[in-house]
C-alpha cells in the first residue's frame, strides 16, 4: 500500500508543531505568519501547519488556519510535546 506523499509531513521537528498550533491560537493564519511565528520562513510554516493539520489540531482553508476543538483543548491545557493529547 503506498501513502500519498501529501499525507507524510516534512516537518521535523515536534516542538515546532506544537509551536505552530500555539501560534494558530495567537492569530497566526497563512504560510508566512506561521513561518515568521516560529522563526521559519514561509515554506517550512506549510510544512509544519501541514503536520498539524494531520494529527488533527488545525484545519486549514485556502491558506488560513485554525484550530479545530482538539487544537484549542490542547492550547488551553498544556501546549507541550509532553500533553497526553499529543502523545
Amino acid at each position: 500500500m503506498r501513502v500519498p506523499s501529501d499525507e507524510i509531513p516534512q516537518a521535523d521537528n515536534l516542538i515546532d508543531v506544537v509551536r505552530t498550533v500555539v501560534a494558530i491560537s495567537q492569530g497566526a493564519r497563512t504560510d508566512q505568519d506561521i513561518g515568521q511565528a516560529i522563526g521559519k520562513v514561509a515554506r517550512q510554516g506549510r510544512y509544519y501547519r501541514k503536520a498539524a493539520e494531520i494529527i488533527g489540531l488545525i484545519t486549514n482553508r485556502t491558506n488560513n488556519a485554525t484550530l479545530t476543538h482538539a487544537g484549542q483543548s490542547f492550547v488551553q491545557s498544556d501546549p507541550t510535546v509532553n500533553n497526553p493529547a499529543l502523545l
